[in-house]
């Protein structure tokens, strides 16, 4: 299994804002896996690296500003509170783990180019 897609969201208001990252994994086929745990941290915003970490689900995704909806295999990570001032940051995906599955990192890849600044497939940035 391996990152199959990162998607940057932003929401902003008064002082700070929060950054949020969507993580599809996928098998060697491609299609969404559920119940594979992600684990990554953010950099970028005050203070030291903060860890963070979800599960994939089953459940599709709508993304409204992309204005499509993907199905399931992905899950959602994010950290609040950056002050404004603080432009972007970023979210690397440092392991994935499933009960039935090994990561291969190498596999990793983002094809849709949903970002302003490219992902690799293991680490996007969210721009305010």
């Amino acid at each position: 299994m391996h990152v199959g897609d990162l998607v940057p969201l932003t929401d902003i208001g008064g002082k700070f804002w929060t950054a949020i990252a969507y993580v599809s994994i996928h098998d060697a086929l491609d299609r969404g896996i559920f119940g594979a745990i992600v684990s990554g941290r953010w950099d970028g915003a005050s203070g030291s690296a903060q860890e963070a970490e979800c599960t994939t689900s089953s459940q599709s995704v709508n993304f409204g500003h992309l204005n499509e909806i993907r199905e399931g295999g992905w899950c959602s990570v994010w950290i609040e509170g950056i002050p404004k001032k603080i432009s972007s940051v970023t979210f690397t995906v440092q392991n994935v783990s499933h009960s039935d599955l090994l990561y291969v990192q190498g596999d990793n890849h983002d094809p849709d180019g949903d970002s302003i600044i490219a992902s690799d497939g293991t680490s996007i940035t969210v721009t305010r």
